[in-house]
């Protein structure tokens, strides 16, 4: 299970994951801290101040919610009925390796398309575009674009916003 191998790349061989390393891991999930310790709240079960593999994972699945758009919450989880997404936490190797200004991060839906099911997902994701377009025709200008949920090659995309014709792209 996907759950299980995020925990032991999170705590190794313990048993248990500490606060400390748990806000680590956690905080690579992109959602704000007020979310992140509402999940922390649910799962730290007798505010012991750290997490056992069974919380761990419950705290991965609320995270995934999260990520999703839905409330962290345990009602939800309870109450979710699609095949269960498996949070994206973002790797070392993504950190901070680029010319991008981390510190303009803003949250956007990825929209991608399930050949299997036939349906689109929608996933919210933390991204930093350019300031700069790196081309710019009549109708739109493309800008360099990462998604922090992604690692390596797998995190730069393009995006492209359209604008009204004859007018400059807004900075």
């Amino acid at each position: 299970e996907p759950f299980r191998l995020l925990f032991h790349k999170a705590a190794g061989s313990s048993s248990t994951l500490p606060g400390a390393a748990a806000v680590a891991f956690f905080s690579r999930s992109g959602l704000p801290n007020a979310s992140l310790k509402q999940i922390w709240a649910a799962c730290d079960r007798g505010c012991k101040g750290h997490l056992t593999r069974p919380e761990f994972i419950l705290a991965a699945r609320l995270i995934a919610l999260a990520q999703i758009g839905y409330r962290p919450t345990i009602e939800q989880l309870k109450g979710y009925r699609s095949r269960f997404p498996v949070p994206k936490f973002e790797l070392p190797e993504n950190i901070y390796t680029d010319d991008f200004d981390m510190t303009e991060a803003e949250k956007a839906i990825k929209h991608e398309y399930d050949t299997e099911t036939g349906k689109w997902k929608r996933t919210l994701v933390n991204v930093v575009v350019e300031k700069k377009p790196f081309a710019e025709g009549a109708m739109r200008a493309a800008y360099q674009m990462r998604d922090l949920s992604e690692s390596g090659d797998n995190s730069s995309y393009v995006l492209k916003i359209a604008k009204m014709a004859g007018t400059p792209v807004a900075q």
